[in-house]
């Protein structure tokens, strides 16, 4: 019994992970690409900031029309 015991854990210790514990020393194409666009400027990037600003000015805008049409309720109900 002892002697499954001990193949047992030899067994287990010579698992290979299946995930890496170290980071690979070349990376990999993608991550080069990402690693080569950070801070960059990007067609993308200034449509993304683009369409943010117009979303949160739309945002104001709407915001502005409801407290006006809940200004004139309050006046009718008055």
């Amino acid at each position: 019994m002892p002697r499954h015991l001990i193949s047992d854990a030899h067994e287990w210790i010579n698992e290979i992970p299946t995930v890496p514990t170290c980071y690979l020393a070349k990376p990999q194409p993608r991550e080069r690409a990402w690693q080569n666009q950070r801070g960059k400027k990007t067609l993308l990037s200034f449509t993304l900031v683009g369409s943010l600003t117009g979303a949160v000015h739309l945002l104001k805008n709407n915001a502005d029309v409801q407290r006006q049409a809940q200004r004139e309720q309050k006046s009718r109900v008055d």
